[in-house]
């Protein structure tokens, strides 16, 4: 069961690094964690965010970003790619 969103995108990937993850709550708060500065707060103070199943992670066009947390030993779950939800919607209508 849900129990929170959260929005999500990170930034550098091109560069072998993950420089940047934004964060945005439902309430509004916006959060920047500047990875690419300290690359282990990933693993400490945004592991137990990310990883949590119950906090859903509102994204767009996410394969490269899980992929890049993965990559780093994040198991990221919860997630809903909205690029994924437009293409599924859009075989839908098509299918009438």
């Amino acid at each position: 069961m849900l129990t929170a969103q959260i929005g999500l995108d990170a930034e550098g990937l091109q560069l072998e690094r993950l420089g940047l993850l934004q964060a945005r709550a439902w309430d509004g708060a916006i959060f920047l964690f500047r990875t690419g500065l300290d690359e282990a707060m990933l693993g400490t103070e945004l592991r137990p965010l990310l990883e949590d199943g119950r906090v859903e992670k509102v994204m767009h066009a996410a394969a490269g970003d899980a992929r890049a947390l993965w990559t780093r030993g994040i198991e990221f779950w919860g997630l809903y790619d909205t690029a994924v939800a437009h293409k599924v919607a859009f075989v839908q209508e098509a299918a009438f």
